[in-house]
């Protein structure tokens, strides 16, 4: 690959080297071929735009039930504690702290530029509205997190790229991210001060990938942005009930003979006594109005919940949290609290998101935490507390197991195999030694006859 191979040299002995502004624009043009340089953030120009600063200003600072989800998703992987672990066993289970002199995985727990729970929240946050969290090595060996809306990827390939006829790139099969550049100016078309990241000093999580751009991840919050912008003007059309007159609006309907300036009289009057929360259920006496006609709605009427409803289970569905556990106010009503309901949805939580987003989370640092030979990196959670209920369960399939394996090995199976088809599940794993019965007798053998007591004379 002659453009991975321009960056190699100096990627693993000067990798704190930075390329210039120069250097930049002959990486997109390297070699007489065009290089794709996508962005992380696509905009989109109705309400919310996807990227991460709109989602911030327009979604997370707005919709409670959104920001609220994302706030439970980032808790739990903040308490994920990293050990390193032999490979092949499950990156998730719980673990002693077997890495803990090892100077790499001290630096995930104490990143330097911010703490490990501070890291993963933003981590979580960025994922969520940006669809990629992107932490860097430093000079000086710490941890950084850069604003995934600045960030830029540098995708290199042995193909030639071709182009469709409205100059799209069509990406080559062996494209592959080579580089990431990171824009801190304000004006992402001003090119100063870039700064060139590659693949060994980065970390990029991307647990939900684009299905169009294999390069970035999609963002869940941004297929809620039309519930979101429901849910606004839910909120607007509230206020404005209750700042004009907390009751249904009303038309007054005056005979022919009234004047101008006697219908302005006649409002101005009806206003003052009965517009506003305050004045809400206050008899209404009129003189010069001739008929009076409710054609307003009510909350009820109107479907108010049920609409408020239906966002707060689109967003429980596309966050992966359970509406009890994210505690929507449907969840709260009936059955739902019942324990054994609760459980259930703490475990749809814990099996169906935290546990492959923890693997995917542990795959992604690996680049930056740089694993012993024969170890890769795993997580303690022992210490997560959503998880601690889940310990009497593993200690019931711990007994149970125990008790299979006495079993196997009291019928004759060598307790190697017994072992092994047990926590496989695979019962052909079961190798037999040809012994019987809890003593293990050779098949045929006699038994040898108890001895009668012999009478000792006095």
């Amino acid at each position: 690959m002659k453009f991975l191979d321009n960056l190699i040299p100096l990627a693993p002995s000067r990798s704190e080297e930075r390329l210039s502004v120069s250097d930049y624009a002959k990486l997109v043009s390297f070699g007489g071929n065009q290089y794709d340089v996508p962005s992380m953030s696509g905009s989109k120009p109705d309400v919310a735009d996807s990227s991460f600063v709109s989602m911030v200003q327009k979604v997370h600072q707005r919709s409670g039930v959104v920001s609220s989800a994302v706030f439970t998703r980032s808790l739990l992987l903040s308490q994920v504690r990293f050990v390193f672990k032999p490979i092949g066993e499950s990156v998730v289970a719980s673990a002693p702290d077997t890495g803990g002199s090892n100077a790499d995985l001290r630096r995930l727990d104490r990143p330097g530029s911010t703490t490990r729970p501070t890291m993963l929240k933003r981590m979580e946050q960025d994922v969520s509205y940006a669809g990629n969290s992107v932490i860097v090595t430093g000079k000086n060996r710490k941890l950084y997190r850069l604003e995934p809306y600045k960030v830029s990827f540098v995708l290199g390939s042995d193909e030639m790229p071709t182009w469709k006829d409205n100059g799209e790139m069509m990406t080559p099969y062996d494209a592959e991210v080579v580089a990431y550049i990171y824009n801190p100016n304000e004006d992402q078309a001003d090119k100063r001060n870039l700064k060139v990241f590659y693949p060994n000093e980065v970390s990029h999580f991307m647990p939900e990938p684009d299905p169009l751009h294999f390069w970035r991840g999609s963002s869940w919050v941004e297929s809620l942005l039309r519930d979101v912008a429901l849910g606004g003007q839910i909120d607007d059309h509230q206020a404005k009930f209750f700042e004009n007159a907390a009751t249904p609006k009303m038309v007054f309907i005056a005979d022919g003979t009234r004047t101008q300036d006697e219908l302005e009289a006649a409002a101005a009057s009806v206003n003052q006594r009965h517009a506003g929360s305050a004045n809400a259920h206050r008899n209404m006496f009129i003189g010069g109005i001739s008929d009076v006609r409710v054609i307003g709605q009510d909350f009820s009427k109107i479907g108010f919940k049920d609409l408020e409803g239906s966002i707060e289970i689109a967003t429980a569905m596309r966050s992966r949290v359970p509406a009890s556990v994210l505690g929507t106010r449907d969840s709260l009503d009936g059955s739902s609290l019942n324990a054994g309901n609760y459980d259930s949805a703490r475990r749809m939580l814990a099996n169906g998101w935290f546990s492959p987003t923890v693997e995917d989370l542990c795959a992604s640092l690996e680049s930056i935490a740089q694993p012993p030979a024969g170890k890769m990196l795993g997580a303690d959670l022992s210490r997560v507390l959503f998880l601690q209920e889940d310990a009497s369960d593993q200690s019931l399939i711990t007994q149970t197991q125990m008790a299979a394996i006495r079993n196997a090995v009291d019928g004759g199976f060598t307790p190697e195999s017994a072992t092994k088809a047990v926590t496989s599940g695979d019962l052909l794993q079961l190798d037999h030694t040809g012994l019987l019965s809890v003593q293990l007798q050779k098949p045929g053998s006699a038994q040898e006859s108890p001895k009668e007591p012999t009478d000792v004379g006095t």
